[in-house]
């Protein structure tokens, strides 16, 4: 529903170029965040802006959206830990 997180870990926007990773807001699920999965972008609907790895010092941050920018790509799976797995 647009939430962008690792557990109770929330990848969110300070600025319209500065991202940083923070605690969720208890009991929301929603967000700004969405993938375009033909583009391979996840999109922050609020700035209108991509989520990146900056070239130069690798951290997340918000660029314009370029579909030809390697850095702005995402692919996601989903990983099933060992012990959850049916065997």
């Amino acid at each position: 529903q647009g939430q962008l997180s690792n557990g109770e870990w929330c990848v969110k926007a300070e600025s319209a170029d500065r991202v940083t990773i923070a605690w969720c807001e208890m009991g929301v699920v929603k967000g700004p965040w969405s993938y375009d999965s033909n583009k391979r972008q996840m999109l922050h609907n609020e700035y209108n802006k991509c989520l990146a790895v900056s070239a130069d010092t690798r951290e997340l941050v918000l660029r314009s959206c370029d579909a030809q920018n390697l850095y702005l790509k995402w692919t996601w799976r989903e990983i099933i830990p060992h012990w959850a797995k049916r065997h």
